[in-house]
């Protein structure tokens, strides 16, 4: 497995889920008609995802692709992370 070389916003993104110990990701994109969608990912995976992105099944999403055209991978931006207060069962999300 060769080592994850991380960019300066992908290193901030780590260093605050670290100091804000943050349990859980969620990934955030509009679906086709504009509307938000998500996932939570655990916090230690967000590494391999900066690496490799994120897959996720779309053809649950309206609008999106029919389901033997619907494997996809969300790439986060690291300069669009924010931490939104809110717990979930007393874990904090970012």
């Amino acid at each position: 497995m060769r080592p994850i070389t991380l960019t300066a916003a992908q290193r901030r993104v780590i260093e605050k889920l670290l100091k804000n110990e943050v349990n859980f990701v969620r990934l955030y994109f509009p679906d086709v008609l504009g509307r938000m969608k998500g996932m939570n990912v655990p916090t230690e995976e967000i590494w391999n995802i900066f690496d490799h992105g994120q897959n996720f099944d779309s053809s649950s999403i309206a609008g999106c692709r029919r389901i033997h055209e619907s494997d996809q991978v969300a790439i986060p931006d690291p300069t669009s992370f924010a931490i939104v207060p809110y717990l979930v069962d007393g874990q904090k999300v970012g």
